[in-house]
């Protein structure tokens, strides 16, 4: 079957790359033709520019930007080369068969620009089949007038999504996130030489958390400070395959992002995720709890997939 998917693939952001490529993955390895359709809206690359509108205001930030430059454009071209092995086709699709939307928070509509292609409300999607996997809308809670009838089947990532939709009259089913699914195989085929020797802790402050520093600072080790954003100063701007060995070669993993904890779960890196006390924590303390079966989940993942493309 060809396959398209749907995600947020174009932001150069290192859970959202690997997710998106863990599927393609996945898919791929239960036969089907997958792709990422190349849907790229200003909201997804515009966070992650270096260079501001209003960039002459700023002469220090100016300044810092051009220092930079040459670690950032390899950054970007690092996240552009992952991109390849995604098999991108164009937007709108065209001769797909199915299209699977997620995962990531693709239902955030903070996140995603209150466009409503994201729950297949556009004729785009009107002859394809429409699968939901592991969609997430992070804490925040579902818009109004969604038609769901527009899917084929629905999984989400947490259990709090999966409630709000059945309060609403609609069944889903809790799946693993693509990167969980996919194993320490596929990530260990993306992952490239680690740029750090020794032991080392690894802190990943994708929302800015101060108690990030301080907990990876207690352990005596060197601190790898990974950027999120090719605007944050004082930290390494790796590629994505880097992303993958420095958390797999850690010691410990500090972060606020679900998919640098989740990363270190599946290698059995020890994570430790400073909470903010919101219910945006739910979505990392649901794959960090002990009662949270992965191998179950895995099983259950597989079997969604491959009944809903069957």
């Amino acid at each position: 079957m060809r396959v398209g998917i749907l995600t947020f693939h174009a932001a150069d952001n290192y859970g959202a790359v690997l997710q998106a490529r863990a599927l393609v993955e996945v898919l791929r390895s239960l036969g089907h033709d997958a792709h990422v359709i190349d849907y790229a809206p200003a909201f997804l690359t515009q966070p992650f520019r270096l260079w501001r509108n209003d960039w002459w205001k700023h002469p220090v930030g100016t300044v810092k930007n051009l220092a930079s430059s040459l670690a950032v454009a390899r950054r970007r071209k690092g996240f552009q080369a992952f991109r390849e092995g995604m098999h991108l086709t164009p937007y709108p699709p065209e001769g797909f068969d199915a299209v699977v939307f997620g995962s990531d928070q693709i239902w955030n509509k903070v996140l995603n620009g209150g466009e409503r292609l994201w729950y297949a409300q556009d004729p785009a999607f009107d002859h394809t089949r429409n699968i939901a996997y592991a969609v997430s809308s992070g804490s925040v809670p579902l818009p109004d007038g969604i038609d769901f009838s527009r899917f084929h089947r629905l999984s989400v990532r947490e259990p709090l999504l999966q409630d709000e939709l059945r309060g609403r009259g609609v069944e889903s089913t809790l799946v693993l996130d693509p990167v969980l699914l996919a194993g320490r195989e596929v990530m260990d085929s993306l992952a490239c030489p680690c740029p750090v020797k020794g032991r080392y802790v690894v802190a990943y402050e994708v929302i800015g958390n101060p108690k990030v520093m301080q907990i990876a600072s207690r352990f005596g080790l060197p601190v790898v400070r990974i950027a999120s954003n090719p605007r944050f100063s004082g930290r390494k701007r790796y590629v994505p395959g880097e992303f993958i060995s420095l958390i797999r070669g850690a010691e410990h993993v500090v972060a606020s992002s679900f998919h640098a904890v989740a990363l270190a779960k599946l290698y059995g890196i020890d994570a430790v995720f400073p909470p903010s006390g919101t219910p945006k924590d739910d979505r990392i303390l649901n794959i960090l709890s002990p009662k949270t079966g992965l191998e179950t989940l895995r099983a259950q993942s597989f079997e969604f997939l491959k009944e809903s493309l069957a």
